[in-house]
């Protein structure tokens, strides 16, 4: 028990520290990102939107490199799989290296966010755009002795709050959406 109990409190660390990195490299580095949840799978990766419409900087090849074009590659791929021209999500690997699989008996029970209410089974997102905003979510983790975690992120900070109690943050966090709604 102890030992899923602590997998669980790891996980949600990770996850919280996942989701503020993710928030500040999508400032930096001007791009729109989606955390990609598989709740059936206990696992979670991230994707990058390509926008065809959108202006590409001029590749600068390496030094002594051959190759002239760095995504000609990724473009390649696009047009095999019928998304040339064509806004898409596409799977990431330079701000997160890998998918993260939680540990055996530790799972997502769901997610909440702003647009797409609760999802419990399936796959959800959490939205991060260029602008320094993040989409507001509220997910739950739990263990298999039923332990949960709440983990909040702030649509404008990118803070992640963590907490072991799950229906009063639950309903902090949705009264603060609807107060941050009621201000645009």
């Amino acid at each position: 028990r102890a030992r899923t109990d602590a997998d669980l409190k790891r996980s949600s660390i990770r996850l919280a520290a996942t989701i503020e990195h993710v928030f500040y490299q999508s400032a930096f580095r001007r791009e729109t990102y989606r955390l990609q949840y598989d709740l059936a799978g206990g696992r979670y990766w991230l994707d990058r939107f390509i926008d065809p419409s959108a202006p590409r900087p001029k590749p600068v090849p390496a030094a002594g490199s051959q190759e002239e074009d760095p995504g000609a590659e990724q473009r390649q791929e696009e047009a095999e799989a019928g998304l040339e021209g064509k806004a898409h999500y596409v799977l990431d690997r330079t701000v997160i290296p890998r998918t993260v699989r939680l540990p055996r008996g530790v799972r997502i029970t769901d997610v909440t966010t702003q647009y797409l209410d609760t999802v419990s089974e399936g796959k959800a997102f959490t939205h991060f755009f260029p602008d320094g905003y993040a989409e507001p979510t509220v997910i739950h983790l739990a263990d298999q002795n039923k332990l949960e975690y709440t983990l909040v992120v702030s649509p404008l900070s990118g803070k992640v709050k963590k907490a072991e109690k799950r229906q009063l943050l639950v309903d902090r966090a949705l009264a603060d959406f609807g107060a941050w709604m009621g201000t645009l």
